[in-house]
């Protein structure tokens, strides 16, 4: 049993993914987050999910159903991702990562992140600062590390997510 990459129409990820419930028996995936808005001049609050990957659901299926037929029963999905023409599917680690962010298990952490110490260097590989530059760690906390980066010829105190760095 393996995991398809669908497309949805805009803001439709929700809906898909219980109309794919319902009408093909499948478990699906979209993983959502919950963000506050704020309405009134900041007196009434509400949660509401959003969607992580706008457009896309990931659908698990025995057989592929057919482009045919998931366009005929589910009414909300607008197409599917392919490569060489075979519709794309996720890898098992793929899979884990998107019940990761489901909530339905943990995510692991980074095996090396307890290694880090005061001094050590690490370089940026992913987020704002992914310039490749290396920085020193000043402080760590459970999941971000606090180093300088150089902006504009200053040496510049900021945060950065473990998920964003690398040991050098």
């Amino acid at each position: 049993m393996t995991f398809y990459i669908l497309r949805t129409f805009p803001q439709a990820e929700f809906k898909a993914e219980n109309q794919l419930k319902d009408k093909f028996g499948c478990v699906t995936l979209a993983p959502r987050e919950l963000k506050t808005r704020t309405y009134g001049q900041g007196k009434h609050k509400r949660d509401k999910p959003y969607a992580i990957f706008t457009r896309y659901v990931f659908a698990q299926f025995d057989v592929w159903p057919g482009v045919d037929r998931l366009r005929d029963e589910a009414d909300l999905l607008c197409g599917y991702v392919a490569f060489g023409g075979c519709p794309a599917v996720l890898t098992p680690a793929d899979v884990q990562f998107l019940r990761a962010l489901n909530g339905e298990i943990p995510l692991p952490p980074a095996p090396w992140h307890k290694a880090l110490a005061l001094g050590d260097r690490v370089r940026v590989r992913d987020g704002h600062w992914a310039a490749g530059q290396v920085t020193p760690v000043t402080q760590v906390v459970a999941d971000r590390i606090q180093g300088y980066i150089d902006l504009f010829g200053r040496s510049t105190v900021t945060w950065f997510s473990l998920a964003d760095i690398e040991p050098v």
